[in-house]
C-alpha cells in the first residue's frame, strides 16, 4: 500500500523520527560519551615559548597557528557579549540545546537531505571544535547534539564560554580571543573597545571571508551585523549603535604574534628540541608539538652573558662595508650548558647569511686551535712539556700511508732551532707539530678529537694537526670545555627542561659525564696552554686571571680563531666570511686577521664582562690528581737492588729526514751511524727510509744505528744542523764541531756585560751560527769561551 502523505504531515513525522532517534542514541551512549578532547592538532594549537635560564621570556616559537589561552575574567566585558549576541543570543537563558533553533534547522535539513542550517548553540560548536569534525552530515549533527547534552552536563555556562572563546578560530593563524586581539590590534583582549570586539566576534562565522586585512569591506559589513545583534539583544543603546556603525575599521596588526623573532640561540634550541624523543617518536610529531603544543622550553642561556657576547662580537669587528662576520660559543665546563651563542652579524639584521648560524652549522678549518687535541694525544702517549724538537722554517714530510708529501711552513717571525713542546705550543710553531703528528699518528688524533667533543667528520691525515679539516665553533668550544673540566666530557646542550601546556614536566636534561682524558694529562696541558696567554700568540686574550687558550689562523688568513677557558667557562671565537674562504688581508680588511688579533680581543672583552662577578679560580696542578702511594703494611726494611743499570737513551725516529739531518740528530744523541742505500718508491733520494733498531728503543750511548737511505743524489748540498755549544768547554765544543762534519774552533775571549758569577771559566758563551741553524756540510763555526 502506498501512503500519499501531505508535506506537512511528512515533515512532522521526520521531525518526530529525528527526535526519537536522538533520544534513543542519548540513552544508549549516556555511559560511554567521550570526554571533550581534541583529536585535531590544529584545533587547539597553543604557541610555545622559549625562556632563559632565569625564567625570562626570550621569544615564542614561530608557527602559522597561534593560541594564547587566558581566563574569561581577563577578556574584558565587550568580547563575551558580542560573541553571544551574534552566535547564540539565548545562551544565558537556555540549556545546552536550543530546541526551537534545532527544530527549525532540522526541518530545513531533513527537507534537503543534508545539513543546510546551523542552529548550533555555543555548546554544540565547542563539541564540534574539540572533536575536529568539519563535515556536517545528519549523523554527525545528531552525534553533536548528544555530546552537547552528555559531555557538558554539569559544566557551568561560564566555563563553556571560557573554553569556546579560547578555542575558536579567528583567522590569520590565530585561535582564541587573546591571539586574535594581538594579531589584529596589538592589544590584549581586555583592552578592546566595542567596535573592535564586534569585529572579532564577526570573524567566527567565516574567518577567511571576513578577514579585515584582506577583505576590509566585507569585514566592516559583518562587524555592523554584530553591532545590530548587540542592539537587538539589548546589550547596547541606540546611540551606541549609531556611533559604532559609523566608525571605520582601524587595525594595528602585529606580525610577531604569528611570526615572532628568533635569534641564533633560540634557533639552536629549536634544533635541539626537534631531536628529543620525549617530544615524539617521529620528527613530524616533535615538530608539531614544538610549534603547536604550548610548550614552555627552559634553556641554558644566561641572558647577561648572551648580551655581552653579542656586544663583544659587534665591537670586535669594524663596522664598515664588506667586513667579515663573527661567531661565539660559550659553555659551562661543569655540565656542558651553552650559556651564550652568537652565530653571525645578527639573526634579524637582514644581512647576507644573517640567518645561517655560523656557530653550529658552519664547518670551517680551525687552524692551530686544533693543536690542543694533538697535544692531548701526545701527552697521553708519553711526551712532556719538556720534550725537545727541532723547528726548521720549512719541513718536508715524505709521503707515507697513502698520504701525499707535505711541505710545512712556519709563519713569519716564528723561531727556529731546538725548542720544547711547551715553547712550540705557546708560539704555535707548525713544523714542530708537523713532526709530532707523524709520531703520535693522525688516526689517534681523530679518535681523541671525537672523544673530546668534535662531532664533525674527520679523516686521519697528517694535516689535521694544523686544523686543515673543517669543524664548527660549537665543536671547538666542547673540546675546550672538556679540557677545562680536566678531561671530563659533557655533551653541550641548550635545553634544561620542557613543560607541556598544563605545566607538567615532560623533559629534563640528564648529565652523562665521561672521563675521556686523564685529569693529570689535562692539568698538564692546561699549564702549557696558560703560556699561550702570558707569552705566546694569545697575549691579546689575557684576562688578568688564570686562563688557558690557543690561537688559530687558517690557510691564507681565511679563518681566524681563538679558543680559551678559565675553570668556570670555556669560549671559542671565530672570525671569517660566511660566504666562503675569503682571505682577511689588506685591502679587504684593515689588517692581516689572525687568531691573535680580532678573535683574541673579542674573547677578552666577552670573558672579562661575563666573569666580572665570578671569583678568580686557580687551575689545579697535575700533582693534585696524583694518587698517594699505599701505606706499607710491614716494618721490614725495603730490599735494595744490586743491579747496575747503564744510562740509556730512547732512539729518535729519523725516518723521512734528509740523511745529513738524520745523522746529526742521531749523533747528537750520542749514537754512531752506519749508512746503507736502497731504492725507494716513497721517499726522495737522500732521505732516510728505515732504521735499526726501531725508533723508541732504549739504547746505551755509542750504540751503532743502521740507517738505510734512498738511492740517488740530492739536488741540494748536504745539510747539517748546528749543534748547541753553549756551556761546553773549548775542547768539548771543538770535538762536537768535528763530529758533525763542520769546521772551525773556539777562541778564548773574556765574556763581558755579565756579572762574574755567570762567567763560567772555559765555558763557551757565544757561537755563530746559533744552535739549530741549518748549514751546508763543512761550514765554519765560530765560538768564544772564557779563559
Amino acid at each position: 500500500m502506498v501512503h500519499n502523505l501531505k508535506p506537512k504531515t511528512r515533515r512532522r513525522e521526520m521531525i518526530s523520527l529525528f527526535l526519537s532517534l536522538a533520544s534513543i542514541g542519548l540513552l544508549l551512549s549516556a555511559c560511554t560519551l567521550p570526554k571533550v578532547v581534541s583529536t585535531n592538532p590544529d584545533t587547539f594549537a597553543q604557541i610555545s615559548s622559549i625562556y632563559a635560564s632565569n625564567g625570562t621570556l626570550i621569544t615564542q616559537v614561530p608557527t602559522n597557528i597561534v593560541r594564547i589561552p587566558i581566563p574569561l575574567s581577563q577578556m574584558g566585558s565587550e568580547i563575551p557579549k558580542a560573541v553571544v549576541a551574534i552566535e547564540d543570543r539565548r545562551y544565558w537563558k537556555r540549556g545546552p540545546i536550543d530546541i526551537k533553533s534545532t527544530i527549525r534547522a532540522a526541518l530545513a535539513d531533513l527537507s534537503a537531505g543534508a545539513v543546510v542550517q546551523g542552529g548550533s548553540t555555543i555548546e554544540e560548536q565547542l563539541v564540534k571544535l574539540e572533536l575536529g569534525t568539519p563535515k556536517r552530515t545528519l549523523a554527525e549533527k545528531t552525534h553533536e547534539i548528544l555530546l552537547s547534552l552528555g559531555s557538558l552536563a554539569g559544566t557551568t555556562k561560564s566555563i563553556v564560554l571560557d573554553k569556546y572563546l579560547n578555542d575558536v578560530y579567528l583567522g590569520e593563524g590565530t585561535f582564541g580571543i587573546q591571539a586574535a586581539s594581538l594579531r589584529y590590534f596589538s592589544l590584549n583582549a581586555n583592552q578592546l573597545n566595542l567596535v573592535q570586539a564586534a569585529l572579532l566576534a564577526g570573524l567566527i562565522n567565516a574567518p577567511s571571508a571576513y578577514d579585515p586585512i584582506l577583505h576590509p569591506a566585507l569585514a566592516l559589513y559583518r562587524r555592523n551585523q554584530v553591532l545590530n545583534a548587540l542592539y537587538v539583544n539589548k546589550q547596547i543603546t541606540k546611540q551606541q549603535l549609531s556611533s559604532s556603525l559609523s566608525a571605520p575599521i582601524q587595525l594595528n596588526p602585529s606580525n610577531t604574534v604569528v611570526n615572532p623573532k628568533l635569534g641564533y640561540f633560540s634557533e639552536t634550541v629549536l634544533n635541539e628540541a626537534a631531536t628529543l624523543p620525549a617530544l615524539g617518536s617521529t620528527p613530524t610529531q616533535r615538530l608539531n608539538l614544538i610549534e603547536h603544543g604550548g610548550l614552555k622550553i627552559v634553556t641554558t642561556e644566561v641572558q647577561s652573558q648572551q648580551k655581552q657576547a653579542q656586544k663583544a662580537v659587534l665591537d670586535g669587528i669594524p663596522n664598515s662595508a664588506n667586513m667579515p662576520s663573527g661567531a661565539l660559543v660559550s659553555i659551562n665546563p661543569a655540565n656542558g650548558a651553552i650559556e651564550a651563542l652568537v652565530g653571525g652579524p645578527g639573526y634579524n639584521s637582514g644581512k647576507a647569511y644573517s640567518q645561517f648560524n655560523m656557530a653550529t652549522q658552519a664547518q670551517r678549518p680551525s687552524g692551530s686551535t686544533f693543536k690542543v687535541i694533538a697535544l692531548a694525544e701526545a701527552l697521553t702517549q708519553g711526551f712532556t712539556a719538556k720534550s725537545v724538537f727541532y723547528a726548521p722554517k720549512v719541513l718536508y714530510v715524505a709521503p707515507a700511508n697513502h698520504q701525499s708529501a707535505w711541505v710545512v711552513h712556519n709563519y713569519e717571525g716564528e723561531p727556529t732551532g731546538y725548542m720544547t713542546l711547551l715553547t712550540a705550543t705557546a708560539l704555535s710553531v707548525n713544523t714542530v707539530y708537523a713532526q709530532l703528528i707523524t709520531k703520535i699518528g693522525p688516526a689517534n688524533v681523530v679518535s681523541m678529537a671525537h672523544a673530546m667533543g668534535i662531532k664533525s667528520p674527520l679523516l686521519p691525515y697528517n694535516s689535521i694537526v694544523l686544523g686543515a679539516q673543517p669543524v664548527t665553533p660549537l665543536d671547538m668550544a666542547s673540546v675546550n670545555a672538556t679540557l677545562a673540566d680536566y678531561g671530563t666530557y659533557n655533551a653541550p646542550y641548550s635545553i634544561s627542561a620542557i613543560y607541556d601546556s598544563s605545566g607538567k614536566l615532560i623533559y629534563s636534561h640528564a648529565l652523562h659525564p665521561k672521563q675521556v682524558l686523564s685529569p693529570t694529562i689535562a692539568a698538564t696541558e692546561i699549564q702549557i696552554l696558560t703560556h699561550v696567554m702570558t707569552e705566546g700568540t694569545g697575549v691579546n686574550a689575557s684576562l688578568y686571571r688564570p686562563a688557558a687558550g690557543k690561537t688559530g689562523t687558517g690557510e691564507n688568513w681565511a679563518d681566524a680563531w681563538f679558543a680559551g677557558f678559565v675553570p668556570q667557562l670555556a669560549t671559542v671565537v671565530w672570525v671569517g666570511y660566511p660566504s666562503g674562504e675569503v682571505p682577511m688581508i689588506p685591502p679587504t680588511t684593515p689588517i692581516y686577521v689572525t687568531g691573535g688579533s680580532w678573535p683574541a680581543r673579542i674573547f677578552a672583552q666577552y670573558m672579562t664582562s661575563a666573569l666580572a662577578a665570578s671569583p678568580i679560580e686557580q687551575f689545579r696542578t697535575p700533582t693534585s690528581f696524583a694518587v698517594a702511594p699505599p701505606v706499607p703494611t710491614t716494618t721490614s726494611p725495603p730490599k735494595v737492588s744490586t743491579t747496575v743499570t747503564t744510562p740509556s737513551t730512547a732512539l729518535t725516529n729519523v725516518i723521512g729526514m734528509p740523511v745529513s739531518l738524520a745523522e746529526s740528530t742521531l749523533s747528537g744523541q750520542g749514537f754512531k751511524v752506519s749508512l746503507s742505500f736502497a731504492p725507494s718508491s716513497e721517499y726522495p733520494p737522500g732521505y732516510a727510509i728505515s732504521q735499526s733498531p726501531s725508533p723508541g728503543v732504549a739504547l746505551v750511548k755509542d750504540a751503532t744505528i743502521d740507517l738505510t737511505v734512498a738511492k740517488g743524489t740530492l739536488t741540494y748540498p748536504s745539510i747539517v744542523v748546528v749543534p748547541n755549544l753553549l756551556g761546553l768547554t773549548a775542547s768539548q765544543a771543538n770535538e762536537t764541531i768535528s763530529s758533525v762534519s763542520l769546521s772551525g774552533s773556539c777562541t778564548t775571549n773574556q765574556q763581558t756585560g755579565t756579572s762574574g758569577a755567570n762567567q763560567t771559566p772555559q765555558a763557551v758563551w757565544e757561537q755563530s751560527p746559533i744552535p739549530g741553524t741549518q748549514v751546508p756540510l763543512g761550514s765554519t763555526i765560530t765560538c768564544y769561551n772564557n779563559p
